[in-house]
């Protein structure tokens, strides 16, 4: 999954689609497991919803729902992707504030010595 990272959500699910399509109940829930396991930590969680992306398409909804498994790991999935929701808009509105202070305080070349520093 992480060589995948590279290719954007749809062509990595486009990659694991035909993979994700075959399994039983068992290989989804180990699947399901193992994504909500990646999920738990932040360098893992993109790979994590890669791979639920990819399941999601590859697999029709009432056969996910069918499995015990894959329903099992719905709540600890929700939790932590919704923590890092809430950390990546907290980034984002980070940078609004680093907008407004460079443009508030002016462009180096402003500065009395015409910009260079110590």
């Amino acid at each position: 999954v992480k060589g995948l990272a590279g290719l954007g959500a749809a062509g990595a699910a486009a990659k694991l689609e035909p993979c994700l399509a075959g399994l039983d109940g068992d290989g989804l829930a180990k699947v399901a497991g193992y994504a909500a396991q990646w999920n738990t930590n932040a360098h893992h969680a993109y790979a994590a919803q890669l791979l639920l992306h990819a399941l999601v398409r590859a697999q029709p909804p009432e056969r996910l729902r069918k499995s015990a498994g894959v329903r099992a790991s719905l709540e600890p999935l929700l939790l932590y992707s919704q923590r890092h929701r809430a950390r990546l808009e907290r980034l984002v509105q980070s940078t609004y504030l680093l907008d407004f202070v460079l443009e508030a305080g002016g462009t180096p070349a402003a500065l009395p010595d015409g910009g260079a520093r110590a």
